[in-house]
């Protein structure tokens, strides 16, 4: 029996957070609806609220985890916007997310650190949201990915 392997990648339709990871399987992977991710942290959302997609193929697994090695990296879980607690490949390495947290909130206290200026006119997007357009117009319309409008029209995210 063949074995396919290959790159998806799970992500919060709302939040627009997500996961990469790499699969092998007997099936072809767009066949592989059931399997929605290896995170630890996807387990508690449910998958209604989770869109997976197959982003690469690979004729051999060693492939698929170099890449993955490559892609998901310690700058790469250290995001805000990804689930990945691990680095990629064979031997990943658990990061201790919490600590960079930490450290980014002391830094706020003290006014030493402002994070990275909003990309997304929050305004913009409200103003076009009261006037009836749907998310997926403001995201063509402002060029930015559906998850950010949804982000900017929840209370506070960006402000």
């Amino acid at each position: 029996m063949m074995k396919y392997h290959y790159l998806y990648m799970i992500e919060h339709m709302f939040t627009g957070e997500f996961y990469l990871g790499i699969r092998s399987c007997d099936c072809k992977p767009e066949e592989d609806t059931s399997y929605m991710g290896s995170g630890s942290n996807l387990k508690d959302i449910s998958n209604k609220l989770l869109r997976k997609k197959i982003l690469s193929t690979f004729a051999d697994r060693s492939i698929a985890d170099a890449v993955e090695t490559l892609i998901v990296n310690e700058d790469f879980c250290f995001r805000e916007d990804t689930f990945n607690m691990k680095t990629g490949g064979e031997h990943g390495i658990l990061i201790d997310r919490g600590s960079q947290r930490e450290g980014i909130a002391k830094a706020k206290e003290r006014g030493v650190y402002k994070g990275r200026k909003p990309s997304v006119d929050v305004v913009k997007v409200k103003e076009l949201k009261e006037s009836g357009m749907g998310a997926s117009a403001i995201a063509k319309e402002l060029g930015i990915g559906r998850a950010s409008v949804y982000r900017a029209i929840e209370v506070g995210r960006y402000e």
